[in-house]
């Protein structure tokens, strides 16, 4: 999540790091909704560290922020930009 927000050039509102999380969560949503990137969802490591780590973000425990920035993300393409690579891959022989 910090790398994607460095990338977009947003700065965190650190003094607001819950309107922060809520307001990047509503974008992403609306450009699924949009459909301008297909399902996502963050990648919670299967383990107790993991799931301490998610625990905290949902409960914005003591330096969650920290927690959240370091979160992985998973993007998929939207169902249209999928359609189109299938049709092209199906043309010019190059497997799925």
């Amino acid at each position: 999540m910090g790398e994607l927000l460095e990338q977009a050039g947003i700065t965190p509102d650190l003094d607001h790091p819950g309107r922060m999380q809520e307001a990047i969560e509503s974008a992403l949503k609306q450009l699924h909704t949009d459909g301008v990137i297909g399902p996502f969802a963050s990648l919670v490591e299967n383990s107790s560290q993991g799931r301490g780590t998610q625990e905290r973000i949902l409960q914005r425990a003591y330096h969650w922020w920290d927690d959240y920035q370091q979160q992985l993300w998973h993007f998929e393409a939207p169902e249209y930009l999928r359609a189109v690579y299938q049709q092209t891959s199906r043309k010019t022989g190059v497997p799925d």
